[in-house]
C-alpha cells in the first residue's frame, strides 16, 4: 500500500481497529505523521496523514499584506461567510479594496466577523441570509445593491456537511437539506446575482465546490452529489 501526503482513509465497522494499526505501522520511515483519526457513530475510520515536514509550495502573499488585486470601489457578497473559509475570502476581498457582505444564517456570528474585519481597517458589514430561501435571497441581493448601486462579485460558499450515512438508509429530509443549502442555495443565489450582473454588463461569481464532486467519499452521498453539481 502506498502512502500520499493529505490521504483520507475510511474504514468501516470491525475494520476499524485493523486499519488504525495498519496505517501506523506505515507511517514509519513514510515522511508523513497521522494528523488526526475518529469514528462516527462507530461505523467510520477517518485517518488524515501529513508530512513530517512541510512539502514544499509556491510564494504565496503574507496574511497581513495587502491583496494583489485592486478591488476599490467593488461590491462583493460572500455567502456562508461567518467563519472558516467564507470568512477568509471575505478578508481577502475586503484587503484588495472591496466593500464585503457577510451573508450567512448565522446573523450573530456574521456580524462579529464583520465587525472584526472593519476593526482591521477593512470596509465590511453583515447580513442574515438563508440561501435556501428564494424570495429572501432576492430581497437581500436586491437591498445590497439599492445601498451600494452595484453587484459586482458573488462567492457561493455556503453549504452544510452531511450527517454519514449509507445510500441505502439515507433519509428524505437529510438529502433534501444538504443539496438544499449546498446546491439549491448556490443556484439561487447565482440567478438572482446574474441577473443583476447582466444589467450591469458586468460581475463575477465563484462557486465553491470540492474534492468531493470528483472524487466522492464514501457515507456522503448527498453531499457528494451537491459539490459535483
Amino acid at each position: 500500500m502506498h502512502l500520499f501526503h493529505n490521504d483520507l482513509v475510511c474504514a468501516f465497522g470491525n475494520a476499524y481497529t485493523r486499519a488504525l494499526r495498519r496505517y501506523t505501522g506505515l507511517l514509519s520511515g513514510s515522511g508523513l505523521r497521522l494528523l488526526r483519526c475518529g469514528h462516527f457513530d462507530g461505523k467510520v475510520l477517518l485517518i488524515d496523514l501529513r508530512p513530517t515536514l512541510p512539502l514544499p509550495c509556491p510564494s504565496l502573499p503574507s496574511p497581513m499584506t495587502t491583496s494583489p488585486v485592486d478591488l476599490s470601489g467593488r461590491i462583493a457578497v460572500v455567502t456562508g461567510a461567518a467563519q472558516g473559509l467564507g470568512l477568509a475570502m471575505a478578508r481577502e476581498l475586503a484587503r484588495g479594496g472591496a466593500t464585503v457582505v457577510l451573508a450567512d444564517v448565522q446573523a450573530e456570528k456574521a456580524s462579529e466577523s464583520a465587525e472584526g474585519l472593519v476593526r482591521e481597517g477593512l470596509q465590511a458589514r453583515a447580513v442574515a441570509l438563508d440561501v435556501t430561501d428564494s424570495a429572501l435571497v432576492n430581497d437581500v441581493l436586491a437591498a445590497i445593491v439599492t445601498e451600494n448601486g452595484r453587484l459586482d462579485i458573488l462567492v457561493n460558499n455556503a453549504g452544510v456537511g452531511q450527517k454519514l450515512d449509507r445510500i441505502s438508509e439515507l433519509p428524505d429530509h437529510e438529502w433534501d437539506r444538504v443539496l438544499a443549502a449546498t446546491l439549491t442555495g448556490s443556484f439561487y443565489c447565482g440567478r438572482a446575482a446574474a441577473a443583476i450582473m447582466e444589467r450591469q454588463e458586468s460581475g463575477a461569481i465563484v462557486n465553491i465546490s470540492s474534492i468531493n464532486g470528483q472524487n466522492p467519499a464514501a457515507l456522503a452521498g448527498a453531499y457528494n452529489v451537491a459539490k459535483a453539481g
